[in-house]
């Protein structure tokens, strides 16, 4: 069975003014608890589940996962609603990504400054060595640490950033994303933490 629910758009109903979706009935996600008869890991595995099949299958994700725009329904389904800023992952930025979050789980420096040079467009020469020693810095923060103890979102913030800073531009549909996968996984620490999301996610891509 499906984890996630699009409510669909009824066209006979709507016009250019009016749009008339199915009526979504759930818990907004910042409200859900325990108490309330939810399973919280099987949410917090849902949801990640519903993140990576949007960016590894459709290619095709919501830019805006903000508690109000999520919610979880009474057999702990997921909801999506507002569809008003989505991103799109070419087929090339798909593949890019899954190689950039292997290299990053191998804490492979080599590799990472090779993805994001290709996926991004040096505005100048930059020195592949200085960038490769800033991000084996970053990666080195993480060192130690377990699958479910690091910020996976977060640590894609700080690779772009970088990237950003050797004068590299990212296309905006990484920087909706990093900012989308924040969101996503505050949400995950609030509901679960102890959830590995790399570790849930990566079957979607290596698939």
């Amino acid at each position: 069975r499906e984890v996630v629910v699009i409510p669909r758009v009824h066209a006979e109903l709507s016009s250019p003014t009016i749009l008339t979706l199915d009526y979504v009935g759930g818990t907004k996600i910042s409200d859900v608890r325990a108490e309330s008869g939810h399973d919280l890991e099987k949410v917090a595995k849902n949801v990640i589940e519903t993140a990576f099949r949007q960016l590894f299958e459709d290619g095709l994700f919501h830019g805006d996962p903000h508690p109000g725009n999520i919610f979880v329904l009474d057999d702990d389904r997921i909801a999506l609603i507002d569809f008003g800023l989505v991103g799109r992952l070419s087929r090339p930025q798909q593949e890019a990504l899954v190689t950039l979050i292997v290299a990053v789980a191998l804490r492979d420096p080599d590799t990472v400054a090779r993805i994001l040079n290709r996926i991004g467009v040096p505005e100048a020469h930059t020195p592949i060595a200085e960038f490769r020693e800033d991000i084996r810095g970053i990666l080195d923060r993480y060192l130690g640490l377990k699958l479910d103890e690091i910020r996976t979102a977060t640590l894609l913030r700080d690779l772009l950033d970088l990237a950003i800073r050797h004068r590299i531009r990212i296309p905006k549909e990484y920087a909706v994303l990093a900012k989308a996968s924040i969101t996503i996984e505050g949400m995950i620490r609030r509901l679960y933490p102890k959830l590995a999301v790399l570790e849930v996610g990566l079957p979607y891509a290596k698939e």
